[in-house]
């Protein structure tokens, strides 16, 4: 599914590499992107969190006009177009002041860009602490990637994974998740409720980007999104506190492991108190139930560490 109508969207097949144009691609040639779609995406995104676990005081949004703070000039270090820009200056960011990390899905923290942007052209120049580095933040962002376009922005900070939202195409990579899985499990079955693009990047992507585009899936952005809430709502992606999300795909009996059957004793928890029925669901008595199961956890198996 599209944000918007794929008018517009560049069209140019190159006879020297033979790359097909994006109108003879079977899903991308019905994708395009809206900056307006987008920012409604993370912020109904953002919401939904907070419905489940997330504490609304960790989210904040822009003024009208966006970040004053985001702008071409604070961005130069990034070497991101201007729409790219734009968009991160009118994008929700998750504050957090206790240095612990906030997770809006398994194992990612959505990194604030605007408190980015401060850090980096706040600096005195000369400075060389690590935050105050563009560099820094493209290492923690694109992860080992060396060849992402400026078109392309990463906006996780993860071990795992990293997510990339492309503004030429209108996607979102999700990049990891041999190990966790994550949600590339069965994104390709035709069953999938949200199936990834099923164009492969090789027919489409210059070569020097088939690498990291080729190591996940990607969705329409709408769809992306939607794909999280589901996870979520499946509890596959699993909040064992108001900041830190597990994972847990598969059917239970293929988990089989101690740390498997500790999250299936918290997905029991969320749906006693009614999850993912919003009408019912009683979220500040279901995370005090959560975590007393994961003291009780832990006060049972010394190797059990859910939020560290």
């Amino acid at each position: 599914m599209s944000l918007v109508d794929p008018v517009g969207q560049e069209d140019e097949c190159d006879s020297d590499t033979g790359l097909l144009a994006i109108s003879e691609t079977e899903d991308l040639c019905n994708i395009s992107y809206s900056r307006d779609a987008t920012v409604t995406a993370f912020k109904e995104y953002f919401q939904f969190l907070t419905q489940m676990y997330l504490d609304p005081e960790h989210v904040v949004y822009p003024p009208d006009d966006g970040w004053p703070e985001i702008t071409t000039a604070s961005m130069q270090g990034f070497h991101k177009t201007d729409e790219v820009v734009d968009l991160l200056r009118h994008l929700p960011d998750v504050v957090n002041d206790t240095g612990r990390e906030v997770h809006a899905a398994g194992h990612c923290e959505f990194v604030g860009w605007s408190s980015i942007a401060k850090r980096v052209h706040g600096s005195p120049e000369g400075t060389w602490d690590n935050g105050t580095q563009p560099d820094h933040w493209l290492v923690q962002t694109q992860g080992v990637w060396d060849s992402i376009p400026p078109h392309v922005v990463g906006f996780v900070k993860s071990r795992h994974y990293k997510m990339f939202l492309d503004t030429k195409l209108g996607i979102i990579s999700f990049i990891g998740g041999d190990f966790p899985p994550g949600p590339r499990v069965g994104a390709a079955r035709p069953d999938a409720p949200y199936q990834a693009v099923r164009d492969d990047p090789i027919d489409y992507a210059p070569e020097e980007e088939y690498e990291w585009r080729s190591a996940g899936a990607a969705w329409a952005i709408g769809e992306f999104f939607a794909m999280l809430k589901y996870h979520f709502q499946q509890l596959h992606y699993l909040p064992v506190s108001d900041r830190k999300v597990e994972e847990l795909f598969g059917e239970p009996a293929q988990s089989g492991d101690a740390w498997g059957e500790n999250l299936k004793s918290v997905q029991e928890v969320y749906r006693r108190y009614g999850w993912p029925d919003l009408e019912v669901y009683q979220k500040d008595a279901c995370l005090k139930a959560v975590a007393a199961e994961v003291q009780e956890r832990e006060r049972s198996d010394p190797n059990v560490i859910f939020a560290a």
